[in-house]
């Protein structure tokens, strides 16, 4: 399985390190609370959504990702350009061409909004303000966010 990363770079690079040092000393897939969300389109691509540190350490570490540790979602992409508010989804973006930023600030603004003023004005909102929680897609690959990490 090929995971593509959603983010184009790693956003705390101590945490890739703590995570590198943990693989080298063979803790790596060790006491985890969640699995990692994985989503499989309906053109088999297999987006990381979530754990980009985590995944790329073992990357660096030539360690494989058990499966085990994966959440297997399936989506279509159709459904990743939507916002669902039941579910707190509120950065809609296209895997093919855009990846997430760091957006835990906008995401609480943005669900706040929502209970305040609704769905319609909150959406248009959303819509209008893409560039504060997605971007171009610059990253490929897993070793794409290493090779980044390395260079800083």
């Amino acid at each position: 399985m090929i995971l593509i990363p959603t983010h184009n770079k790693l956003r705390d690079l101590q945490t890739f390190r703590h995570f590198v040092r943990r693989f080298e000393r063979g803790l790596g897939w060790t006491e985890r609370k969640f699995k990692i969300p994985v989503i499989v389109t309906e053109d088999s691509k297999c987006w990381l959504y979530d754990g980009h540190h985590e995944i790329s350490a073992s990357h660096y570490c030539g360690i494989s990702v058990p499966i085990d540790v994966l959440n297997i979602i399936r989506y279509d992409y159709y459904q990743l350009e939507q916002i669902n508010f039941k579910v707190g989804y509120v950065t809609p973006f296209d895997p093919r061409t855009e990846c997430r930023k760091s957006f835990h600030e906008y995401k609480f603004d943005v669900l706040k909004m929502y209970k305040e003023l609704g769905e319609d004005i909150t959406a248009a909102h959303i819509k209008q303000v893409k560039h504060l929680y997605s971007e171009p897609r610059v990253a490929q690959t897993i070793q794409d966010l290493i090779l980044q990490e390395q260079t800083i």
